[in-house]
């Protein structure tokens, strides 16, 4: 295979202008380098050795030209995604939002989703099911819900509705066994829940957004961990494309963090303490124009959920400073609740034995009454965290990890044995499995003050200002907006108040 030439600096810039014209992408200089890396592949791959041949490739108006369009979208993308990713959100999607659109569509019953970034599937699919739960005669309705991504690969893998384990992993097992046939390791979808959504390549930065189109009337927009990788200009008019598709008291529900530093002043906010949702006015007249001349505040910055599921894994949101004030928090996780029923009166004397020893610090004595009790019931998710920190606190780290992998698997979505886990590798050392824990509870739990504030001391330590900063002010953001009594429970039960002293 002939040997690809190196991409200039120049060359490398016009790569990184046409794909963020392409698909609103933003690579940052620090990535460029996996950029080039993945453009020669891609040259390997066509036997193009000169970097400006392939540069006029995806230049050219051709079929083979889109065709390279794509196989370069799904090398840049990230495909991850699973079943009911994030919780929270799907909880106010279940309680909140939903119904009232049910409840407002009762006389037509007509609904309209769009799912776009839907990656390989799983959330247009898990609405589904959550309409599926929803509407008892859901035969009389005329339910559209539509997954759009730019990655065709991607919508192949959705079209076809097989999954992986890990791709259930929020799965419930009533839910696996009545809408999945487990076939040769793989999860087959319900052929009725699969005909309940569509699919379509669509390109979030082209031109149909931004063009209004009254035939839309999408009732709800879900369009989330996308934005984060735009360039700022791209989400204007992605969010007032979404504007002009909504009804009127349409939802728009996004990721944590892709619209922080956007004027979302044409949309009214609904808070939840979950997320926040974005609604189109009632009586408000449409369009970009048509806002207040007064703006409102941009939109808060929540934190991140994780990687993008149609966009390139590069870039970090911004940052920006605030006064330096070290908080040092390590060591301080409180003993978990254990009163898991059911409970017999014996195995409870011997938990609540334990606690008490944790509470008086005699680690000690009390592995032995949780040993009993881990004998009795080996699957309690809440006495596995126990001594998954009394061995921690005895020093016996290895098994410490254990008892916390083995608390995972029981609860997958519980973020308390990876609190754990953080504070046995940084006594271990190794900061970066650290880092990586607190950032896997961000993306279970996005709401995580502990998590942040965690990160922050962890990056001060490294050197690292500019990121302990940008930790530090949305732990602040997340504290100012709980009530001053609320306990942070990761945190030795400090209240919202104690810690904003500590800022």
């Amino acid at each position: 295979m002939p040997q690809s030439a190196p991409i200039n600096a120049t060359l490398q810039q016009a790569f990184v202008q046409l794909i963020a014209g392409g698909t609103g992408w933003q690579i940052k200089p620090k990535d460029r380098t996996i950029l080039e890396q993945k453009i020669q592949h891609r040259m390997a791959v066509l036997s193009i050795t000169q970097p400006e041949s392939y540069h006029q490739l995806l230049l050219a108006q051709t079929s083979e030209s889109r065709q390279e369009w794509q196989n370069l979208i799904a090398l840049l993308s990230n495909p991850e995604s699973f079943f009911f990713r994030d919780r929270g959100q799907f909880s106010v999607l279940r309680q909140s939002i939903l119904p009232d659109l049910i409840q407002r569509h009762q006389h037509d019953k007509q609904l309209r989703i769009l799912s776009a970034g839907c990656s390989t599937g799983e959330e247009p699919y898990s609405l589904a099911l959550l309409l599926k739960d929803l509407i008892p005669e859901l035969d009389q309705w005329r339910l559209t819900i539509l997954g759009t991504d730019v990655n065709t690969h991607a919508l192949k893998h959705a079209k076809a509705g097989i999954y992986s384990p890990w791709s259930l992993r929020g799965v419930d097992a009533v839910t696996k066994q009545q809408f999945f046939r487990l076939i040769d390791g793989k999860y087959h979808l319900d052929e009725d829940i699969r005909q309940m959504v569509r699919f379509r390549a669509l390109n979030l930065a082209g031109k149909t957004l931004s063009q209004p189109n009254a035939q839309f009337k999408i009732d709800l927009i879900v369009c989330r961990n996308v934005f984060i990788y735009f360039r700022k200009a791209a989400i204007a008019t992605v969010i007032d494309g979404f504007y002009q598709m909504l009804r009127p008291s349409g939802y728009l529900i996004t990721g944590h963090t892709e619209l922080w530093n956007q004027d979302m002043s044409q949309f009214e906010t609904q808070s939840y303490p979950e997320t926040l949702v974005y609604q189109r006015p009632l009586r408000f007249p449409p369009g970009p124009s048509a806002r207040p001349s007064s703006p409102r505040p941009s939109s808060p910055r929540p934190p991140s959920t994780g990687p993008s599921s149609t966009s390139p894994p590069f870039p970090d949101p911004p940052s920006a400073d605030i006064p330096d004030a070290p908080v040092s928090l390590t060591s301080r996780l409180s003993p978990p609740p254990v009163a898991e029923p059911p409970a017999s009166p014996r195995e409870q004397t011997l938990l609540d034995t334990a606690v008490t020893l944790f509470k008086s610090q005699a680690f000690d004595q009390a592995i032995p009454y949780v040993e009993k009790s881990l004998k009795r019931q080996p699957q309690n998710f809440n006495v596995l965290c126990l001594m998954a920190q009394l061995q921690f606190k005895t020093g016996q780290f290895e098994t410490a990890k254990q008892y916390c992998r083995q608390a995972t698997e029981i609860e997958v979505f519980s973020v308390r044995p990876y609190y754990i886990l953080t504070q046995v590798l940084i006594h271990q050392g190794d900061l970066a499995a650290a880092k990586r824990t607190l950032k896997k509870i961000l993306y279970l739990e996005p709401t995580s003050v502990a998590a942040y504030i965690e990160l922050s001391r962890l990056y001060q330590q490294e050197g690292n200002a500019q990121k302990s900063r940008k930790m530090r002010r949305l732990a602040l953001k997340l504290l100012r907006g709980l009530p001053a009594g609320t306990q942070i429970l990761e945190l030795d039960n400090l209240t919202v108040a104690e810690l904003l002293l500590k800022f």
